[in-house]
């Protein structure tokens, strides 16, 4: 269980005193923390830029929309699997993928200019998925999507980031997608007001929900179930009901924080298990009482939800059977209870 703890306190607890914005920062696109600084820029990862053997052996050398992304590992565009990574940056590139059905290797999806973007026949990315910084997208269609990640690789890379699309609503173009090899980020979509369609969302290790102002429930989340190892839940401020986890028993690292009209952690109450847990600065929330059947082991940061006695944070934290681990208490609702902060970082 201590193998998590570094990501656990520079990831989600450090987030205490910095933000969340801040965290979403340090591991968003263009970081190296994630991977996507390798894999996600044209310069540096598009192998047809250099590789497109159209540009030399045919007659479409100065005329093929294709040339910086067409797929040479079929020599044509009329479906199969694209053989390295792909960016799609405008309509031609779109239009230069749209007939395949699967990529082996990382697709990134940027594209300022498209209001669309439309894949159907995708059915499988065998890399990272990242849709990012769209900002006049309002429709993102991947409706036959079933699986990202690839087989045998890292499970604790993001595999499908959905970050900074400040238009798009929902996710129901994903309605197919059943399988993230290794996590999901959803991060700073501030019009999504749902993510129903993850409703075929049945294996994930790691989901990190953060700062998406219009989101009010995790509806579409129904289908997970057992054990998950990271669930961070930051920052959105209509954030009402997590209750669709009830799914969940397994948690390693699990945060609740920043949720400033979440009242109940109801949905958390067939938990057991819990390596390090984070409830922070929740601003409506009432009680802890839905984690009562959790045990946690190794490290409990209880801190600055005003609306729960101190005492009683302390009450939550004494029932934990034999709890030897580390803790950081602060900032609730004051009463005789004094804060316990010798292992809080950063104070």
């Amino acid at each position: 269980m201590k193998r998590h703890f570094l990501f656990f306190v520079l990831v989600v607890l450090i987030a205490v005193s910095i933000g969340c914005d801040e965290v979403d920062d340090a591991q968003s696109g263009d970081t190296d923390t994630d991977g996507d600084a390798d894999t996600d820029a044209d310069a540096d990862t598009d192998a047809d830029a250099d590789t497109d053997a159209d540009t030399d052996t045919d007659g479409d050398a100065d005329t093929d929309a294709d040339a910086d992304s067409d797929s040479d590992a079929d020599g044509d565009s009329d479906g199969g699997c694209y053989e390295g990574d792909y960016t799609i940056s405008d309509e031609a590139t779109l239009v230069a993928f749209s007939s395949f059905t699967c990529i082996n290797g990382n697709l990134t999806i940027t594209a300022p200019g498209l209001t669309e973007i439309r894949l159907p026949n995708l059915t499988e990315v065998n890399g990272e998925l990242a849709v990012r910084e769209n900002e006049a997208m309002t429709l993102l269609e991947l409706s036959g999507l079933r699986l990202v990640g690839a087989e045998g690789g890292n499970e604790m890379e993001v595999d499908l980031w959905i970050e900074y699309n400040p238009l798009l609503e929902n996710l129901d173009g994903l309605s197919s997608l059943e399988r993230i090899v290794g996590g999901i980020y959803i991060i700073e979509n501030p019009m999504m007001s749902n993510i129903s369609g993850l409703s075929s969302l049945v294996s994930v290790r790691y989901l990190q929900i953060h700062s998406n102002a219009s989101l009010t429930n995790l509806d579409g989340l129904d289908n997970l179930a057992g054990r998950i190892s990271i669930l961070s839940i930051c920052d959105n401020d209509a954030l009402v009901s997590i209750e669709i986890l009830s799914g969940l028993t397994s948690i390693d690292a699990l945060s609740i924080s920043g949720n400033t009209q979440l009242a109940s952690l109801e949905g958390l109450s067939n938990v057991t298990e819990v390596a390090e847990l984070s409830v922070n600065f929740n601003d409506s929330l009432l009680s802890l009482d839905a984690l009562n059947n959790a045990q946690v082991t190794d490290y409990v940061q209880l801190a600055g939800n005003v609306l729960i006695p101190q005492c009683e944070v302390f009450e939550f934290l004494s029932q934990i059977d034999d709890y030897t681990g580390e803790v950081c208490i602060y900032d609730n609702a004051p009463d005789t209870c004094d804060d316990d902060t010798d292992n809080c970082p950063l104070m």
